[in-house]
């Protein structure tokens, strides 16, 4: 397997992928950052958080119609562009922010 790495604002991420999903993970001593798509439902993305004893906290999810439009969203934030690095990027500004802290 490729073993592929995106660094967005300072934060590098690097892809993963099992039989059921798709994932850009970023680890720390003490939690673990997920980008998560599920192999069956290319069009839905969520944002988790680990802790060190892998206890799950979503963040965001949202689900894509084929236009590219939000038909089900966790409120945390509002998604215009759900490309990739939009994802990474507001995950890496969760990360960088007081609310992750």
């Amino acid at each position: 397997m490729i073993v592929q790495f995106k660094t967005i604002k300072g934060v590098t991420f690097e892809y993963g992928e099992n039989e059921t999903q798709r994932y850009w993970e970023h680890v720390t001593n003490e939690k673990t950052y997920l980008l998560l798509q599920p192999k069956l439902m290319p069009t839905y993305w969520a944002i988790i958080q680990l802790d060190s004893n892998g206890n799950c906290k979503p963040l965001n999810c949202a689900v894509v119609d084929q236009d590219g439009n939000i038909i089900q969203q966790d409120p945390l934030y509002n998604h215009h562009e759900l490309t990739v690095e939009t994802w990474l990027e507001i995950l890496a500004n969760y990360m960088q922010s007081t609310a992750c802290n």
